[in-house]
C-alpha cells in the first residue's frame, strides 16, 4: 500500500517497495563530503548498513578510482 507525504500542503503517494536506505557507512570524511585517501598498498575496509522494503535482496557496489586514473572501477559488496 502506497504511503501518503505531503510536499508544500499536496498529498503525496510514495511508492514505499523503492526506498532503499544507506546508513553507517565507513570510511567516510564528514558525511561523505570528501573523498577518504590512502597511501598505496594500504587495505581499505568499507561498510555500510543497506536496507530495503519488502523481501527483495537488496545489492550495492563500491566505486572507487586511483589518483592516477579517471578510470572508475567497482566491486559487489557482500
Amino acid at each position: 500500500m502506497p504511503l501518503h507525504q505531503k510536499l508544500d500542503g499536496k498529498p503525496v503517494i510514495v511508492e514505499g517497495r523503492k526506498r532503499v536506505v544507506i546508513e553507517e557507512v565507513a570510511a567516510e570524511i564528514d558525511a561523505g563530503c570528501f573523498p577518504i585517501k590512502r597511501v598505496a598498498g594500504d587495505r581499505v575496509f568499507v561498510e555500510a548498513d543497506i536496507f530495503a522494503d519488502g523481501h527483495d535482496h537488496a545489492a550495492a557496489w563500491l566505486l572507487y578510482c586511483a589518483v592516477t586514473s579517471a578510470t572508475k572501477s567497482s566491486d559487489a559488496i557482500a
